[in-house]
């Protein structure tokens, strides 16, 4: 299956300034997660944003924006037919501080797709964790 949605975990290695549907936003150097989804060609976005600075791609999301800056560390694909990235999103509001407007124009119940992690490799592994026993306690349920 190459559809479903997709975690980026994402270093920034300083603050920066982006601009997010107009309005500027301060992005402080530390560790972050973007939710995302591609309901076709999931490997494929993946390895997109993967390879953006090397790619001579023009910018299209805002993910596009943090990736000009900051280094994709490590991915997470959660394969599914269904969309489930403003779940995950609303899951992980719960836990960890939401960047406001960042990649959620799709989304009608969540005002965020990016999350800032801190500067901790323990909070990359506990997200991961998180994620996937949601994702695999939905995938049961289903």
């Amino acid at each position: 299956m190459n559809k479903g949605s997709y975690l980026l975990f994402i270093e920034i290695p300083e603050d920066i300034e982006i601009t997010v549907s107009g309005n500027r936003c301060h992005i402080q150097n530390g560790l972050y997660t973007y939710v995302g989804s591609a309901m076709k060609n999931l490997r494929q976005r993946i390895n997109r944003h993967i390879s953006f600075q090397d790619g001579g791609y023009k910018k299209h999301w805002h993910i596009d924006q943090l990736l000009e800056k900051g280094k994709v560390i490590s991915t997470l694909a959660l394969p599914s037919e269904n969309r489930t990235e403003e779940e995950i999103s609303m899951f992980l509001s719960t836990f960890y501080q939401t960047i406001y407007g960042f990649g959620a124009t799709d989304c009608k119940r969540v005002d965020s797709n990016l999350f800032f992690l801190s500067n901790h490799l323990e909070d990359y592994f506990s997200i991961i964790r998180k994620v996937l026993e949601y994702h695999c306690n939905k995938k049961i349920e289903a």
